[in-house]
């Protein structure tokens, strides 16, 4: 496991359950302010803030395919509106706009496939059943994942 996954996992163990969260939304949400500027990683964890990049259509297409899957097992954290949303859930991977942002925003299709075992590793997420994103599900997350890293 390397450093990021380490501080992903770390930051967001106990605190991130898949299950239903803000769910129903059809439409993709809108991108919002870019990060700021921090001069540590540290300060970086003082608020969420939202990539501010250019998005594919294919990266598009395949956001509009997995949304319900990040729907159902993410958004009850990572969005506001979540029924468990916590700030350091959204600062690591905050929904709440597309593309998604928190500090480690450039990094997140990595840190997803590593949460959820896509990598090799043990999954971590959902916590309160890892590795409960599986067949099509994880597909049509994997799938989002390659167009993002397409798109860097």
């Amino acid at each position: 496991m390397n450093a990021f996954q380490v501080t992903i996992l770390g930051a967001l163990a106990g605190t991130v359950v898949g299950c239903a969260g803000a769910s129903g939304q059809s439409s993709a949400p809108s991108v919002t302010n870019p990060p700021s500027e921090k001069p540590d990683h540290e300060a970086q964890h003082a608020g969420s803030h939202h990539a501010e990049r250019a998005v594919s259509s294919s990266e598009r297409a395949a956001y509009e395919k997995a949304k319900p899957i990040f729907d159902r097992y993410c958004s009850s954290c990572h969005t506001t509106a979540g029924s468990r949303s916590q700030g350091g859930a959204l600062q690591h991977f905050d929904m709440d706009h597309y593309p998604f942002g928190g500090h480690h925003a450039n990094e997140i299709a990595a840190a997803v496939r590593g949460v959820l075992g896509a990598d090799g590793s043990k999954p971590s997420m959902p916590p309160d059943r890892p590795g409960a994103v599986e067949g099509e599900d994880l597909k049509l997350i994997l799938a989002w994942a390659s167009q993002v890293g397409a798109s860097h």
